[in-house]
């Protein structure tokens, strides 16, 4: 969705690449171009991996022949072959079979939030094709204007059936979130709320949705909406009520007075054009909003980077490891970067809309195509 739109400022490559430095640090330190781990020894995704290992619990191993060799630095443990485990807290038993598929599962969830983060965030490319890049580069700031562009009339897509949709599929991360980490409320919740602020429904649609989310606090909300609703958001139980949710597809209705998603989506490419005059009140909220808006998105890459020291640590050697971690903190772990990301994309596309909106107000300001 976003490769075409650089177009509009062929200058402006590479627009996050300082804010995404660490981020890009380890996940290129732990994840390879094609989505694995660098390290092979992770790669329990492949079903001839358990074969190579004897597994045993760790309580175990001081049950099992121990040898000390007088030329060895240390001892072997003599493990038996066994394809049925017992676990000495329960004594369950479980087949090697199955414990390999629980760690292959640990893992395939890393790598799925590793994958994630690198993809939502577009970290190969600098964060120009994610939903805060694409945004960006409707924003160009020299030392005597600020320019915003939009598209004055709703997106098109006139290679699809359904043209007055746009495929929110390309986006950036959007499906992998929702294909895979996304329970089908906490999907309908999101989806919903997304959908309604690119269409720019009204508020007590937007707090409707707002309202089913059961991931991201209220509170965090209400500093999104603060300069949009210029009230609190208050959800009663009726309206937190989970609905008889259908099928919720990534075909958005993008309405008039938006980011230019991509060029060919947009027919009616308009820039306002503000004098930077820093002796105007209306200049200087102006840029406040700004800030705000450059200030949420670092606050956000510094949560996943917080999220991602929780998974990896950094070694001796300056390479990365995957930290040892239990199914609950990893559970933790998960909800974590949902919500992380969740805000990322609903905060991006409104802190556009509040900055539009005010520039379009402001009196003698210049409109141009």
């Amino acid at each position: 969705m976003g490769a075409g739109q650089s177009q509009l400022n062929k200058s402006m490559n590479n627009v996050f690449s300082k804010e995404l430095l660490q981020l890009n640090t380890i996940i290129n330190n732990v994840l390879s171009s094609d989505d694995k781990f660098v390290n092979s020894n992770y790669n329990f995704l492949f079903e001839d991996v358990c074969n190579k290992y004897t597994i045993v619990w760790e309580k175990e191993l001081n049950k099992h022949l121990k040898v000390n060799l007088e030329n060895l630095s240390g001892s072997i443990f003599l493990v038996p072959k066994k394809d049925i485990l017992v676990s000495e807290e329960d004594q369950t038993e479980v087949t090697k079979q199955e414990l390999c598929s629980k760690i292959s599962k640990h893992y395939l969830k890393i790598l799925y939030i590793l994958s994630l983060i690198k993809h939502v965030y577009d970290l190969e490319g600098n964060g120009d094709n994610s939903l805060a890049g694409i945004i960006s580069r409707n924003i160009h700031i020299t030392n005597g204007t600020m320019e915003l562009q939009y598209c004055s009339i709703p997106h098109k897509d006139y290679d699809s059936q359904h043209s007055d949709k746009i495929d929110f599929g390309n986006l950036q991360g959007l499906k992998l979130l929702t294909e895979h980490f996304l329970t089908p409320v906490e999907k309908y919740a999101f989806i919903e709320q997304l959908k309604n602020i690119f269409s720019r429904k009204p508020r007590h649609k937007l707090i409707d949705s707002i309202c089913h989310d059961a991931l991201v606090p209220l509170d965090k909300y209400n500093k999104i909406y603060n300069q949009k609703f210029k009230s609190t958001i208050v959800c009663d139980k009726k309206s937190s009520r989970i609905p008889r949710h259908k099928n919720v597809d990534l075909m958005f209705e993008v309405v008039a007075d938006n980011p230019i998603l991509h060029t060919r989506y947009c027919f009616s490419k308009k820039r306002l054009v503000i004098p930077l005059d820093k002796g105007d009140s209306h200049v200087r909220h102006l840029f406040k909003l700004h800030d705000n808006m450059n200030a949420n998105y670092i606050n956000n890459v510094e949560s996943v980077l917080s999220i991602l020291e929780k998974l990896v640590e950094k070694n001796t050697n300056n390479d990365f490891s995957l930290k040892n971690i239990s199914n609950e903190e990893l559970q933790s772990i998960v909800k974590e970067v949902k919500r992380t990301v969740i805000i990322f994309y609903i905060q991006s596309i409104v802190d556009y809309h509040v900055l539009l909106d005010y520039a379009k107000s402001i009196p003698n300001i210049k409109m141009s195509n």
